[in-house]
């Protein structure tokens, strides 16, 4: 998530952000599609909820996601 950040901020006209933003025709196969990283992506943002906005703003990105790291280790630490 922090690389997906970092590649978030780039300009526009970046390679990087050129190479996200292209469509690329696939072949449609028989069963479930494979995930993508994009698609990955796009989950974890909507499952911590972070916005697009926010995502351009470091200090709030990077906030965002220590807090969501510290509370799923917490809650996975084992009961004694």
């Amino acid at each position: 998530m922090q690389w997906y950040g970092h590649v978030k901020r780039r300009e526009e006209s970046h390679v990087v952000q050129e190479m996200l933003n292209k469509e690329i025709p696939r072949i449609v196969r028989r069963g479930r599609p494979k995930k993508s990283w994009m698609g990955q992506m796009k989950s974890y943002q909507l499952l911590y909820g972070i916005t697009d906005e926010e995502i351009q703003d470091r200090q709030a990105y990077k906030t965002r996601l220590r807090s969501h790291a510290t509370t799923s280790n917490a809650n996975s630490q084992p009961h004694s």
